[in-house]
């Protein structure tokens, strides 16, 4: 433990501390037209060592009232890089109960802190922020000599959409399962990006979670949907706006997910590991439209993408609910180099 003040002090979480994570995580949510809660399970450490390597999580703790007040937590993993493999620290999970908002106690103590304790293992250091977190935007974007610099590095759309009956380009066929062909396409593909993961064994995923397009003897592109529900369960708060009335409508009818009633947690599945040929957009949205519509037990599935990547083409026609948020490299120094290929951080790693 270390302390910071005659009242406040930091300490690395342990699974004793569980509780207390859960109870930050319950009085936090995305309060936009869909309000959002961004669950961790009954497990929070589990769920968010399952986005990496291992993580690491701090809590801060109010001495003087005896509780945990908020935490900040950095996910280590393996990412591409220029073709290459880097050790990346995505932070995450910078939350203050609400109660404590506006005071926002010691956050630069925590980035010091969780800095100092990963600097010799990770390469490069980024962060995501909600687009309608301009609250969290102005705190961290303005220069401070007690803060990391945050470089922005574009806007990551996350893009929630109802599957479509899929239309397979002629001589075509879908297969399932991670196959020795797959697992070889994967070993071409899989550096197309920057900040995507330098490796397909994603936790939880199984072989039959695997989908690809067989054209002519050859992968033509593939994908896998992978359901986190047991570790990172969404639950809608409530609705506002037109998203309120819309909640009532049989939404699949327009093409469009139907909205889960406020209180329950949503049947969702992301949509990972999506590379193509030569990174040609339609045969991505073949493989995409025929796996989601393979899995028909998900009500909503996720797929994001960088403004960078060209894959964003699949959605100039298809109709979703979108959601942005701002990407960073985090520096204490010089900051990393900017990517010099699409960036493809998954969105199921968010």
């Amino acid at each position: 433990m270390i302390s910071l003040s005659e009242r406040y002090s930091i300490a690395v979480a342990t699974e004793d501390d569980d509780p207390f994570l859960r109870a930050i995580y319950e009085s936090d949510a995305f309060e936009g037209g869909i309000g959002v809660q961004y669950l961790r399970g009954q497990n929070p450490l589990t769920s968010l060592a399952k986005d990496g390597e291992r993580a690491i999580v701090l809590l801060l703790r109010d001495d003087k009232e005896n509780c945990v007040v908020g935490m900040g937590a950095c996910v280590i993993r393996r990412e591409t890089h220029g073709g290459s493999t880097v050790r990346t620290a995505y932070l995450t999970g910078l939350k203050i109960l609400p109660t404590y908002r506006k005071r926002m106690p010691h956050i630069p103590q925590i980035y010091r802190i969780l800095h100092d304790l990963t600097e010799g293992d990770v390469d490069r250091y980024t962060t995501t922020i909600l687009e309608a977190n301009t609250a969290a935007q102005k705190l961290l974007e303005k220069p401070r000599a007690s803060m990391p610099r945050y470089t922005f590095r574009g806007v990551y759309t996350v893009h929630c959409f109802a599957p479509v009956r899929p239309r397979l380009p002629q001589g075509c066929r879908l297969l399932r399962g991670l196959t020795d062909e797959v697992r070889a396409f994967y070993a071409e593909t899989l550096f197309q990006c920057d900040g995507a993961p330098d490796h397909i064994d994603l936790p939880g995923l199984a072989s039959g979670d695997f989908f690809a397009l067989e054209q002519g003897g050859r992968i033509r592109a593939a994908c896998a949907i992978w359901d986190q529900r047991a570790w990172k369960p969404y639950r809608i708060s409530q609705y506002g706006g037109l998203y309120r009335a819309a909640s009532h409508l049989p939404l699949r009818a327009f093409g469009y997910p139907n909205l889960p009633k406020p209180g329950s947690f949503v049947d969702y599945a992301s949509v990972a590991l999506l590379r193509s040929e030569n990174g040609d957009p339609a045969w991505a949205r073949a493989v995409v439209d025929s796996a989601t519509a393979a899995r028909t037990e998900f009500g909503v599935f996720l797929l994001g993408f960088h403004e960078s990547n060209p894959l964003n083409a699949l959605f100039e026609r298809r109709k979703s609910f979108p959601y942005r948020s701002r990407l960073y490299d985090v520096s204490w120094g010089e900051p990393f180099p900017a990517p010099d290929r699409p960036i493809g951080l998954e969105v199921g790693l968010l």
